[in-house]
């Protein structure tokens, strides 16, 4: 007749942690740092110590206590318990600069919107009575940004003249907006 030798059964997770098994806890702060070190958290490496401190003494208290189930869950609970000190971790040290109570708000309200939204219609209106020259220019030097020498150099034009040719579609497109903005203003733009 063989002896045959019974092979322990593992242990659960809590008692192993109760017990200080030192390859058993080796076990938890590796999973607790490997979530800690996750580069998503931005956690740096000073404070991972002492939150990985605060898992293991919080998973410590909830293993000791006597309505605790050792069930297949204790992993997740590891996990659980990490993921809320990180998250508590984060909000102490988000940077926030507080709202003062006399902060203005420098938003346009409903009002300047309107106006904002009138004022860049009319001037829409404005550049498009205006002759293709002048549109042209405009386009090229105030939308595309190129310097005079650079549109004189494409247009065979000297930079001075472009620069004339500039104060005048400027003068005319003043004109044009004060006449439209009189004609808004009588009642005389009825789309």
């Amino acid at each position: 007749m063989s002896r045959r030798q019974a092979t322990p059964s593992p242990s659960p997770p809590a008692v192993l942690l109760r017990q200080c098994e030192p390859a058993f806890l080796h076990q938890v702060r590796r999973r607790v740092r490997r979530i800690l070190g996750s580069s998503s958290w931005k956690i740096p490496m000073v404070d991972r110590d002492d939150l990985e401190q605060e898992v293991v003494v919080q998973l410590w208290r909830l293993v000791n206590r006597r309505s605790f189930d050792d069930g297949p869950g204790f992993w997740k609970l590891l996990e659980v318990i990490t993921c809320r000190r990180v998250i508590d971790w984060r909000r102490a040290h988000r940077s926030s600069k507080p709202v003062e109570e006399d902060t203005p708000d420098d938003r346009p309200g409903p009002l300047g919107f309107l106006l904002s939204t009138e004022r860049r219609n009319l001037a829409h209106k404005a550049l498009g009575k205006l002759g293709a020259p002048c549109r042209e220019l405009v386009r090229l030097h105030v939308i595309q940004g190129k310097s005079y020498s650079v549109i004189g150099a494409l247009q065979g034009k000297s930079e001075g003249a472009l620069r004339i040719q500039m104060y005048r579609c400027v003068k005319r497109a003043r004109a044009l907006l004060r006449f439209l903005v009189a004609e808004a203003s009588e009642g005389g733009d009825r789309r």
